[in-house]
This record gives C-alpha cells, structure tokens and sequence, in this order.
C-alpha cells in the first residue's frame, strides 16, 4: 500500500516540485494557499483529520523578507505559529 502524504505550499517552488516528484511513490494530496489556509488552527485541524496522512510535507512560507520585515506577525504566523499547527494536527491525527 502506498503511503499517503499531505503537501501543503504545493504552489510554491518547492511544494510543486514535491508533487511531480513525489507522485509516482505516494497517494500525494497536493493543498494550495486557496485549499487550506495554515494559519487557520482549526482548518488544519479539520483537514490533517479528515485526510488522515501517513505523512505531511509543509512547503508553506512567508518568504517576502522585505515585507517580513514590516509585517512580522505575518510573517511569524506562517513560519511559526502556522507549523506548530500543522505538526500538533499530524500527531493528534497518527495517535488517533
């Protein structure tokens, strides 16, 4: 059985080049920005429980330097806050 693995940022550079790669080895959910917003706690909740994955690939970044800069609380909610999210989701999800 192949395993199932989540991606989320799968736009960007990095989670687009994930998916094409990754495809062939796994059951590869690919979520964009407009999919999923990862710094909405309880829709990342929802949807790591809803797909249940074996594994989940967070390519999602705020990335903007100059913009970080003058907006560090965006900046932090998807570089920091948004990851603690994702990785207390996976685990509630891999223990239920």
């Amino acid at each position: 059985m192949r395993p199932k693995l989540l991606i989320v940022g799968a736009a960007g550079q990095l989670g687009a080049t994930a998916t094409i790669r990754l495809a062939d080895r796994a059951d590869v959910v690919a979520l964009t920005r407009r999919d999923l917003d990862v710094t909405d706690h309880a829709a990342v909740t929802d949807r790591i429980a809803r797909e249940r994955p074996q594994v989940v690939l967070n390519a999602s970044a705020y990335n903007a330097v100059d913009a970080a800069e003058d907006d560090p609380v965006s900046a932090l909610a998807v570089n920091a806050w948004a990851v603690q999210s994702l990785a207390r989701a996976a685990a509630t999800s891999a223990s239920s």
